[in-house]
């Protein structure tokens, strides 16, 4: 029987392998045991390993011989290295040798902290009235509009040659300019 690991998820990972028989390599064995751990084995004590390892719960139930099977352990921590082993037992139980070592490392957990919120939110009238100048972002081209430009909008190449700490106003596809002649 060989263990492999496929793709890890953050807190999660999945397991094939071939169903072995109850006796030898025929019929149908009766349960397995899937172990795993953050340490690797330690030269040839697999037994010691097996012992001291995390025990699953909800193995399936074995298929007949040579069937494709997969288990998913779970509950795992993100972004750490896992050894994971699995044993076959029959009806008695008997118990099978050792399966190979699978080894996988879970992913990064997915980021679930939120942008912080803007605490600086004003009217545009506001900040026009006090700074006189406001930076107009519109459909990817900028420019200036100021007191000086009369409400005609001086184009820019990028927001970073022009913004001189003005309040930024963004204008959407919502609002359309037909025959937009520079002035807002």
């Amino acid at each position: 029987m060989c263990v492999v690991s496929e793709a890890a998820n953050w807190n999660a990972i999945a397991l094939t392998w071939t169903a072995p028989g109850d006796d030898g390599a025929t019929g149908r064995a009766s349960q397995y045991d899937v172990r795993y751990s953050t340490s690797n084995i330690s030269g040839t004590d697999t037994t010691t390993w097996w012992n001291q390892a995390t025990q699953c719960t909800g193995e399936p139930v074995p298929q007949t011989a040579g069937a494709n099977e997969s288990f998913t352990v779970t509950g795992l921590q993100q972004s750490r290295t896992y050894y994971l082993m699995i044993r076959t037992g029959d009806e008695m139980p008997n118990w099978s040798g050792f399966s190979n070592v699978a080894v996988r490392i879970t992913a990064a957990a997915p980021d679930t902290i939120p942008p912080a919120a803007v605490r600086n939110l004003a009217s545009l009238e506001q900040n026009f009235e006090q700074n006189g100048n406001f930076l107009l972002v519109l459909r990817g081209a900028c420019g200036i509009v100021s007191p000086e430009t009369q409400g005609r909008v001086s184009l820019a190449q990028d927001v970073a040659n022009v913004w001189r700490g003005w309040p930024i106003v963004l204008e959407e596809p919502a609002r359309e300019f037909q025959n937009f002649d520079g002035v807002v």
